[in-house]
């Protein structure tokens, strides 16, 4: 676990977000930049990211200083996150992609020599607790429910939710929405009333399996902190309004506070 969030262009490697404006914007080490990236990694002026109606196409200024997916490119049309293969762009330890957050454009910037990667605090959890793998049942929409899922960064988009999850805690039955997952599963965005003390103040992720004849396993042992524990520039959903639990799940990930998580 500690691992997947040290790893290079991992999320303790995140050091900018930038929201792009239509028309030119310059990115190199000089404050003056729209984007600015660290020194030394990066000259004065490096290049610039061209916006137009939401479309970014890459210019540098020095030949051979920038790299696309690994190659030698000057110029470039730069496809975003959004569409499953960002196009990457590197400068020495840097590396830049273009992210789309509702009707905004920006760039997510890494620095693999962050100390960050080093200095970062465990990850720490509950003790295992086999009274929170829970076997759920599980509520499908037909059709898919539109849900509302807020972000840190201030977005709301809607999200198609396949189906609710049910299940029993403390003499009461307790109900999340879920997401879809890119493998089939369920995705839970939920908030408890151990956020703020023991867990992270925005809630936390969990991942399950697909459902099966109406149940599904829900293990909140299993249940993590979003990227914006680990850094300031990460770009979260958050708890759709309907899942905040007034309950207590002693179970999952922790949380200590730290000057570069966005508390």
């Amino acid at each position: 676990m500690d691992a997947s969030i040290r790893k290079e262009n991992g999320w303790l490697a995140l050091a900018g977000l930038f929201w792009l404006h239509e028309g030119e914007n310059r990115f190199g080490s000089e404050p003056s930049n729209d984007i600015v990236l660290p020194a030394p990694a990066a000259p004065p002026i490096a290049g610039s990211i061209l916006l137009e109606h939401g479309r970014a196409r890459l210019q540098g200024f020095t030949p051979g200083l920038l790299k696309v997916d690994g190659r030698d490119v000057d110029q470039a049309v730069l496809a975003p996150d959004t569409s499953g293969d960002p196009n990457r762009i590197s400068l020495g330890p840097l590396a830049m992609i273009i992210l789309e957050r509702g009707s905004r454009t920006g760039v997510r910037l890494w620095d693999n020599s962050r100390a960050d990667r080093l200095s970062f605090p465990r990850r720490i959890w509950f003790p295992e607790d086999p009274s929170w793998r829970i076997h759920a049942d599980f509520h499908p929409h037909d059709p898919p429910k539109r849900l509302l899922v807020p972000s840190v960064s201030g977005d709301e988009l809607e999200e198609a939710g396949p189906g609710r999850v049910a299940f029993n805690s403390q003499s009461a039955v307790h109900h999340l929405e879920a997401l879809s997952t890119d493998a089939g599963g369920l995705w839970l965005i939920f908030g408890d009333r151990t956020n703020g003390n023991e867990t992270y103040p925005s809630g936390r992720f969990l991942t399950c399996p697909a459902p099966e004849a109406g149940k599904v396993l829900v293990d909140f042992n299993r249940a993590y902190n979003p990227p914006c524990a680990f850094t300031m520039f990460a770009t979260c959903p958050l708890p759709p309004a309907q899942n905040s639990l007034e309950l207590r799940i002693e179970a999952g990930e922790r949380f200590v506070p730290h000057p570069g998580a966005l508390a």
